[in-house]
């Protein structure tokens, strides 16, 4: 099991369909899971990768867990549902065709979960010796270009051949120098081991006469042998009976292991991938959620508050709206009494959202999500992924009527006719009916900026008393302003400043 004691990176093999990611991993792989390089027999049937893949290479430092992810349009919410999952990425590029529509998708998939990345420009062997070098570097040359607009512009593009596994030790070196990277920065945080357990099952199936397999990556926490695990979405909790880690039997696995646990009296038919945890309440079913949520820069469309987007958590992907909300100061953190503007429509910069989900769903908190709209027509070379962002909490309906999100409008009326120099009857701002009592010691402007404040009403016709700070000359027929805000989630529809 020395291998086993080796430092473990977690990568994403991501591009277009028939890139070759599935023929890269087996040049690349040294150990092969239950379910690697396209066993599935619909996927050899069809001859594209329909799920995620997994094995592993084994080098003399590391222990890299590849994660093939299916490069087909269609299936993009597997692939989002790999992201949660993976230290960084190889990306691989047909040389043949360069960056196509799902290359572009797997690009922003990367740029939100991960922060290194090797290109793997694949496929040379299909170019002739002879102009061989010419097209590698053109086709450097235009990667590099369209990747400067990215965090990897400055990514190893490594030329390969999965056929005759040219560039095999470059690329295996260019991996080596992004796991560097990545232990490191692990180091520097606190660790993921200590936190409460949170296992993400991608399969499950049975072994006769032993119980269930489900198989997955621990994002965070430890599991082991005879210890309770909880699965949320059934309400049940089950004992660990072994643990095995690419085939060997392990007494311990961690966050980052790719693993497979057999579970005792538990049909593989009730859970094909989900979320498992170490016990009930540590992962929020969750109807309605505050996130924070960034514009992805690809996404062309509008992003309007209250439209309906798919939202992919884990491996669960489900309709959502969301309505957008700022704040003018730099605070990341969400106060529930403080004061936010409500936003249209989003724009690239971070914002808050209150996020309703159709299906409730089991959110971990801080958990990534990518909003996307998966509707949009797959063969027009448009980029479905909207933003993405991440759970800050979980939010009950009573605490939302609490929020103050508000819009700003700005009422006007005029001055009908003053009574001294320092106040007028004012009109146009009211309704007969309207009880102004709501609305004495408000503020309200003139166009030169002066300020003056609704005293009361006057007769019963909707209009009012307004009284000035300063002496004014030739208050009759001057435009009185009145900015007032509303809390968008008070139902008593209240206008306040």
């Amino acid at each position: 099991n020395n291998f086993l004691q080796k430092p473990k990176i977690n990568i994403g093999v991501l591009g277009h369909v028939d890139s070759g990611k599935t023929s890269l991993c087996g040049s690349l792989s040294t150990i092969l899971s239950t379910a690697a390089l396209d066993k599935n027999p619909q996927s050899q049937e069809r001859g594209i990768t329909l799920d995620l893949q997994f094995s592993a290479v084994e080098t003399d430092e590391f222990l890299f867990a590849l994660t093939d992810c299916p490069g087909h349009a269609s299936l993009i919410r597997t692939i989002m549902g790999g992201a949660q999952i993976i230290d960084m990425a190889l990306m691989v590029v047909d040389i043949q065709k360069g960056i196509q529509t799902q290359t572009a998708e797997g690009l922003v998939i990367a740029q939100i979960t991960v922060d290194e990345m090797v290109v793997v420009i694949n496929k040379i062997d299909s170019v002739p010796i002879a102009t061989r070098a010419q097209k590698i570097d053109r086709v450097k040359a235009g990667l590099k270009k369209a990747f400067s607009a990215t965090k990897f512009g400055s990514a190893a593009m490594i030329p390969y051949s999965a056929k005759d596994h040219s560039g095999k030790s470059e690329l295996l070196e260019a991996m080596a120098e992004c796991a560097r990277r990545i232990i490191a920065k692990k180091l520097s945080q606190p660790s993921i081991a200590e936190q409460n357990l949170l296992f993400l099952v991608d399969h499950c199936f049975p072994i006769k006469g032993k119980g269930t397999v489900a198989t997955g990556t621990i994002i965070r926490g430890t599991v082991k042998p005879n210890q309770d695990i909880y699965i949320p979405h059934l309400a049940t909790s089950k004992k660990v009976k072994s643990i095995q880690m690419f085939k060997q039997p392990v007494q311990e696995a961690k966050g980052g292991d790719r693993v497979g646990i057999l579970l005792t009296q538990f049909d593989s038919n009730n859970m094909e991938r989900g979320i498992v945890c170490g016990k009930a309440g540590e992962v929020p079913l969750a109807t309605q959620a505050i996130v924070r949520v960034t514009k992805i820069g690809f996404y062309k469309q509008p992003i309007k508050s209250k439209a309906k987007f798919h939202v992919t958590v884990g491996h669960t992907t489900t309709m959502a709206t969301f309505q957008f909300f700022g704040t003018s100061d730099e605070a990341t953190d969400f106060v529930i009494d403080k004061e936010y503007v409500s936003v249209d429509t989003l724009e690239g910069e971070s914002s808050f959202a209150l996020m309703t989900l159709e299906t409730p769903t089991f959110c971990p908190l801080d958990w990534i999500f990518i909003s996307s709209k998966l509707d949009t027509d797959i063969h027009v070379n448009q980029c479905r992924l909207a933003f993405h962002g991440h759970i800050v909490q979980q939010i009950e309906p009573q605490q939302i009527e609490k929020m103050k999100v508000y819009t700003l409008k700005e009422k006007e009326g005029k001055i009908e006719r003053s009574t001294s120099n320092t106040s007028a009857i004012g009109v146009n701002l009211f309704k007969k009916e309207t009880d102004m009592n709501l609305f004495v010691n408000m503020k309200v402007f003139l166009e030169n900026g002066v300020e003056g404040k609704i005293s009361g009403t006057f007769g019963k016709s909707g209009k009012f008393k307004v009284e000035f700070r300063e002496p004014q000359e030739d208050l009759a027929g001057q435009i009185i302003k009145f900015p007032v805000k509303r809390y968008i989630f008070d139902k008593t529809k209240q206008l306040r400043q």
